[in-house]
């Protein structure tokens, strides 16, 4: 929901519901098939491209200190791009002078260099590179107004080319996203033409160039859809910046589908094909899948997609493109202190417990928002979903990201313990009361997901340890 180029997005558009049952995302499988299934984990830091070396170094040291597999690294094409063409420019051309890489160059580098496997995002073009009709000033955000799909693949072909690993001193990168929430107006205009929805027809060829060239220079890349913002109004709002589409009209109508009603009885709407469209290609779905509450909490309306809605953004994209991995390329909380948002304790319960969440319905990467807050005090409305407060003190949830545990009661004496350790091998699984009370040991495989289930009565902290370090407590419901 957070973006480097737009900010904020109002919280009183996103809507929640009940609380959902605890079984709330997929049946109960085997422990052996569970821990076969990997989990990675990722941060978005505004940091990352910050400009200033020591600053931008300490956050991707603070990302490596998480034990985060990915750092998310937003590329402004605005900001590295010249704001007019100059003559003889040739903008699919890596090494072009009238590019600014230096922000850039200088995150990849660091984040190779400590392990992290870097996830680059273009979004917000320059205004020589937005379509025509644009409105005047002010009416959309800058670099938002329909890009032009040919000036979308020519930047692709450069970035794409010179973090090929091709050129000297600069690592490959594999993993590549386009645009940050473009079912959002302040990311991308227009979403609606009066009444009716364009924002994926204008979005739709941006993906189809961006992924031939993306592909044309490596065919090891993998290119990511743009990450949907989780909740949209029902119909069309006032001003370009605040139209906002539900994710999953959104996403039907990228990959060229519509709803029909069924035949008289048998209820509910079938994905039907829109003649002459044509689904873009992608190789992995992304998705924001961001709450208000708790990360069990189901999204009040159909078409919108929270944290254990996977399921419903799943099947809209089987039925347009078939399988395609899902990814959650944001998600986060912000903390008290030091603003306005859940207590310490409860921000770092809900790190894990939606990695869980989101682990269980099959998604296999997830990222947070993020590595700093970004301020210092309870009164300005900027994030504070950090693992660090902004003096630098880690939170609870920095022990959560790196080592998460969390139960999930299958009966009245029967819970499933899941988590990520801190390596593969043995974890020791017990209560704490005072001193830890050994239940059982869990095999962590090589991707360092263990699973299993103890026997546990309401109420008991439990706690994961494998040698010299230990999980939070995990308050078993």
């Amino acid at each position: 929901m957070r973006t480097p180029a737009f900010g904020k997005v109002p919280r009183g558009m996103l809507a929640v519901a009940a609380l959902c049952a605890a079984a709330c995302c997929t049946a109960a499988q085997t422990p052996s098939a569970n821990a076969a299934r990997g989990f990675e984990t990722g941060l978005y830091e505004p940091d990352y491209t910050s400009g200033d070396l020591a600053t931008q170094s300490l956050a991707f040291e603070r990302s490596a200190e998480a034990r985060a597999r990915f750092a998310l690294i937003f590329v402004s094409w605005a900001g590295v791009a010249p704001p007019t063409k100059p003559l003889g420019f040739v903008p699919s051309n890596p090494v072009d002078p009238s590019y600014d890489w230096g922000a850039i160059d200088a995150a990849v580098r660091d984040a190779n260099a400590r392990g992290l496997t870097p996830l680059m995002a273009v979004t917000r073009a320059p205004s020589w590179a937005e379509g025509p009709g644009r409105p005047p000033s002010g009416q959309a955000p800058a670099g938002t107004w329909k890009p032009d799909p040919g000036e979308v693949g020519a930047f692709a072909r450069a970035i794409a080319s010179r973090y090929s690993g091709a050129l000297p001193g600069l690592p490959a990168v594999r993993h590549w996203q386009l645009w940050a929430e473009p079912n959002l107006g302040v990311n991308l205009t227009p979403q609606f033409d009066g009444k009716r929805a364009v924002g994926f027809d204008v979005y739709r060829p941006m993906l189809s160039a961006f992924y031939a060239n993306v592909k044309a220079v490596s065919s090891q890349n993998r290119v990511l859809t743009g990450g949907t913002a989780p909740y949209g109004n029902l119909t069309p709002a006032g001003g370009l910046t605040f139209q906002r589409m539900q994710p999953l009209d959104f996403w039907r109508g990228l990959l060229c589908l519509r709803q029909k009603k069924r035949k008289k009885g048998r209820g509910g709407r079938k994905l039907v094909r829109v003649a002459g469209c044509n689904p873009p290609r992608f190789g992995i779905a992304a998705h924001h899948p961001i709450n208000v509450g708790a990360p069990t909490r189901h999204a009040l309306n159909a078409d919108d997609a929270s944290t254990p809605d996977i399921g419903k953004v799943r099947r809209v994209i089987r039925a347009g493109v078939g399988n395609k991995p899902i990814w959650a390329t944001e998600i986060w909380w912000n903390s008290n202190p030091p603003s306005k948002g859940v207590p310490l304790k409860t921000h770092a319960r809900y790190l894990a417990q939606s990695f869980y969440v989101l682990w269980k319905q099959r998604v296999p990467v997830a990222v947070w928002f993020e590595v700093r807050d970004q301020q210092t005090n309870g009164v300005d409305p900027i994030p504070t979903s950090g693992l660090f407060l902004r003096d630098g003190t880690p939170k609870p949830a920095l022990r959560a990201f790196q080592f998460p545990l969390v139960g999930e009661r299958l009966s009245r004496t029967r819970v499933r313990v899941w988590g990520l350790a801190p390596t593969a091998g043995k974890v020791q699984i017990g209560t704490r009361r005072g001193a830890f009370n050994r239940l059982r040991a869990l095999k962590a495989g090589a991707n360092r997901v263990f699973v299993g289930t103890v026997r546990l009565r309401h109420g008991a902290r439990l706690q994961a340890k494998q040698g010299a370090e230990a999980s939070l407590v995990w308050r078993q419901r």
